[in-house]
């Protein structure tokens, strides 16, 4: 009910009506569409999954740093596998190029990893092939190179990965190193140690179906992943600028206690989206996803997204201090603060928005 004389009511008896009006609720109705709306978004980007070739088994096997490594660690994260050795005399050094390659272009997925096993076990040691691995700039914490007994080589390789592996003839070698015939492709293994794809690498279009075969997987149903958190970020900040807008409207009207509802459910939405996008950035090591465009328009997203970081920081003890100063009915300080902290705190909402769709929408460096 608006606060009107005409009505004869004192300002606490009018602002008690308007308390008890079923409006105080809206901004938890705008939190639930907005969960909704984000759960939507991150949905949306869920492709039908590959089909399940067959379940890896255990292994147990020597990485390049001389550690043992097990399926087991591997559990939680896509890794894509292929078989090489480091005197090969053919495609092994072009297979590992594009190996390379592709931990480069997830190096903002932490989730994914890469395994090379070695089809000479007997020369590539650890050390052999640790100074291969160097060779193509490897991270030893995300691209495992494999070593070990031959049986146990073969195993995961031919029979639970699928990959090729054969001794050559000595009258069909044509070098002293021509020592195996073997597979060209890479394969793909989910999160659950499930075969689910493989890639001949060697054609042109090669990595470009293994990054989004990976892709897939890495969209899969289940729990939330690192890749969900951006599209989580910005829903959260499209809610808080919806909640600032309602809130400026509802005290603009005199309806205080849907403003504070309002204001208060913003703050909780902005902390939990800084919370997201500081373990976003944990999680990727603070790599920065880049954007897929240059001139002007690169410009403008530096400088946007320079000013919605240090905003964003600073939105926290501004916003703090508004609210304090509003639940403690100091309304007059609480004015005057408030004057600063809403432009700042919707300009962060809007931008973080707009960053999300630059980056992974409207100009993303690699398709989606």
């Amino acid at each position: 009910m608006p606060i009107t004389a005409s009505r004869g009511l004192g300002f606490r008896e009018a602002m008690s009506i308007t308390s008890n009006s079923p409006v105080r609720y809206l901004p938890f109705g705008v939190l639930a569409m907005g969960l909704l709306v984000s759960v939507a978004l991150v949905l949306s980007k869920r492709p039908s999954p590959l089909p399940v070739i067959s379940q890896v088994g255990s292994f147990s096997l020597t990485n390049q740093l001389g550690q043992i490594s097990r399926l087991e660690d591997l559990r939680g994260h896509v890794w894509v596998a292929n078989i090489i050795f480091t005197r090969c005399p053919g495609p092994c050094r072009e297979m590992s190029t594009r190996m390379s390659a592709l931990q480069t272009a997830f190096a903002a997925n932490p989730e994914v990893r890469f395994v090379s096993l070695t089809a000479d076990p007997e020369f590539d040691t650890s050390a052999v092939l640790k100074r291969y691995s160097e060779t193509f700039k490897a991270d030893p914490q995300r691209w495992l190179f494999l070593t070990g007994p031959k049986a146990d080589i073969v195993r995961l390789a031919v029979e639970e990965l699928k990959l090729t592996a054969v001794d050559k003839e000595t009258a069909q070698r044509t070098a002293p190193e021509d020592m195996f015939i073997h597979s060209t492709i890479s394969v793909l293994v989910d999160s659950r140690g499930r075969l689910r794809g493989a890639v001949e690498v060697a054609e042109a279009n090669g990595p470009a179906q293994v990054e989004a075969q990976v892709k897939l997987l890495l969209a899969e149903w289940g729990f939330l992943r690192v890749t969900d958190l951006p599209a989580v970020n910005a829903s959260l900040n499209a809610i808080a600028g919806i909640l600032l807008i309602l809130g400026l409207v509802f005290i603009l009207r005199g309806q205080r206690e849907a403003h504070q509802h309002c204001m208060l459910s913003a703050f909780v939405c902005s902390c939990v989206f800084l919370i997201c996008y500081v373990t976003h950035k944990i999680l990727v090591r603070g790599v920065h996803t880049p954007l897929g465009v240059g001139g002007w328009i690169l410009k403008a997203y530096h400088v946007m997204l320079v000013s919605h970081i240090i905003l964003a920081i600073a939105v926290v003890p501004l916003a703090l201090i508004t609210i304090l100063r509003g639940v403690t009915a100091r309304y007059e300080l609480h004015k005057k603060i408030a004057r600063w902290t809403w432009p700042i705190w919707m300009y962060v909402s809007v931008t973080g928005v707009l960053i999300y769709f630059m980056l992974y929408h409207w100009f993303p460096a690699t398709p989606r």
